[in-house]
């Protein structure tokens, strides 16, 4: 960042790569990761994240590109230990993070300067979001959608999220003075009132990122 080097320290109790071949039977396919007992410590120190387990697959499209269209990145976090969130309304604990990811133009190379600008301004650009789920404390959420970047590299699109028991999530914000308990009441109050299958424990809705920030 802006000319300087910053180095983070990453260890692990196992660690495992993989590599299967791809349809033609003489190219990489896919490339696999999988790691236990992750530690991760930020440049200059400080408390470090730590995760039970990692794994991570990257499914390679079909292509001459070094990530070819097509090529799909998913990823799966258990047991996630968030430094500096031990006060958060949900904690610092995270159990489940999963996603993919599949992008639908590819990159030619590793250089960000100069394919990301490439990428953005392209018509078909579009990275699409599937079966992602985050259980953290109370709050557990799904959601899918297409998103692109914006001029500035900034997220742009829509995810269509699924809350689950969202009334305890949002008493858990309130009791942590991230929420307003005004609000928190009049936001539950009108979740009950405008849900169309009437069930409280369950909450559908849009998330909407543009201009560097997200519209709920």
């Amino acid at each position: 960042a802006a000319g300087e080097e910053h180095t983070a320290q990453f260890g692990a109790r196992s660690f495992q790569v993989t590599l299967e071949r791809g349809e033609s039977g003489n190219a990489v396919g896919a490339i696999g990761a999988d790691a236990s007992g992750l530690v991760l410590r930020p440049p200059g120190g400080g408390d470090a994240l730590v995760a039970a387990r990692v794994q991570a697959r990257v499914t390679l499209g079909a292509g001459e590109l070094l990530v070819p269209d097509g090529t799909t990145v998913s990823v799966q976090i258990d047991e996630i230990v968030l430094p500096g969130y031990e006060r958060s309304a949900f904690g610092n604990r995270v159990q489940h993070f999963s996603a993919a990811l599949k992008l639908q133009r590819g990159f030619s190379g590793f250089d960000p300067e100069a394919e990301i600008p490439a990428w953005q301004g392209a018509p078909n650009s579009m990275a699409f979001l599937t079966g992602s789920r985050l259980e953290w404390g109370l709050l557990n959420l799904q959601a899918e959608g297409t998103l692109r970047l914006d001029d500035q590299y900034r997220p742009l699109g829509t995810l269509d999220a699924r809350v689950y028991d969202i009334i305890p999530a949002v008493q858990a914000m309130a009791a942590a003075g991230q929420l307003d308990i005004g609000a928190a009441r009049d936001f539950a109050v009108e979740l009950l009132e405008g849900l169309e299958n009437r069930d409280p424990q369950t909450h559908e809705f849009a998330l909407r990122f543009r201009d560097g920030d997200i519209v709920l």
